[in-house]
């Protein structure tokens, strides 16, 4: 009997940035490439905006520190945010290299720009109490991907039961 198939995420997160515009969109393509050619059936980035994952001055960070940069928290997501017009490349890129675009939604308006370029949504283990967003998800009927690693019995219970 052959074994049921384990469905293998290749995380491109936020490691898509370069620089310029062509330098990201030349990365997360490289990024894509290589989770195709290593077996990977989906790839997954993050989209979100920096002012709805931080409030604004949410302090300073010496996270880059090694490379000389100390910026605030607001600074550096901003810096990785995902422009939602390189979404559709991004998946019709994917459907090239014959493996699933995905991306984490850190807001509602992030799942909305989203849902047209996936098969499934997938939520971060610090999102799964985020109602709203569980709640759109939902109206997609999609399948979703809930990440539990910083979560407790309790909120995973209330994100699949209760929204």
């Amino acid at each position: 009997m052959k074994p049921p198939h384990v469905f293998v995420i290749a995380e491109a997160g936020s490691n898509w940035k370069a620089g310029s515009h062509s330098q990201d969109i030349k990365r997360a393509k490289s990024l894509i490439r290589i989770a195709a050619k290593s077996g990977a059936d989906a790839v997954k980035f993050q989209t979100f905006r920096a002012k709805t994952v931080y409030v604004n001055d949410a302090g300073k960070s010496d996270y880059l520190g090694r490379s000389g940069i100390k910026s605030s928290i607001n600074e550096i997501f901003e810096n990785a945010e995902m422009p939602y017009e390189m979404l559709g490349e991004l998946a019709d890129y994917c459907k090239k290299e014959s493996i699933e675009f995905m991306s984490t939604a850190f807001s509602v308006e992030d799942a909305y720009q989203i849902n047209k370029y996936v098969k499934i949504h997938k939520i971060a283990s610090y999102e799964i109490n985020h109602v709203r967003l569980l709640e759109y998800l939902a109206t997609t009927k999609k399948p979703i991907i809930i990440s539990t690693g910083a979560s407790n019995y309790t909120e995973i219970d209330f994100a699949v039961n209760d929204p």
